[in-house]
């Protein structure tokens, strides 16, 4: 099994991976700094955009889900009318079975 891939590292206002190695002696020239400050505005704004995005997938997930669960609700009630007339029929059968009725009844325990 392959080892994973390091993580690249990005910079800010930098849309390209960073050159460095995964393993390469960093100085403090090549360590990975923002450009610039982030304001507080900005990183309220970020964390709102990300809470945004997280509330729109959770709610698709809940929906999704809704569907899946609906779904298996219908097959689990199909299946029960199936195993119902199964029931019926092998009933039938054993009450038809040489004239008299064949099945027997477990005795209630007194």
């Amino acid at each position: 099994m392959a080892a994973p891939a390091p993580l690249k590292i990005f910079k800010r206002g930098n849309d390209s991976p960073s050159r460095e190695k995964p393993n390469s002696a960093k100085s403090p020239a090549n360590s990975t700094r923002l450009e610039e400050p982030v304001s507080r505005a900005d990183l309220d704004a970020q964390m709102d955009e990300m809470t945004t995005r997280l509330d729109k997938f959770l709610d698709t997930l809940s929906d999704k889900l809704a569907i899946v669960s609906k779904e298996m609700f219908a097959k689990i009630e199909k299946l029960d009318v199936r195993l119902n007339e199964i029931e019926a029929r092998l009933g039938q059968k054993a009450s038809t079975v040489g004239g008299m009725d064949t099945v027997k009844e477990t005795p209630e325990k007194e």
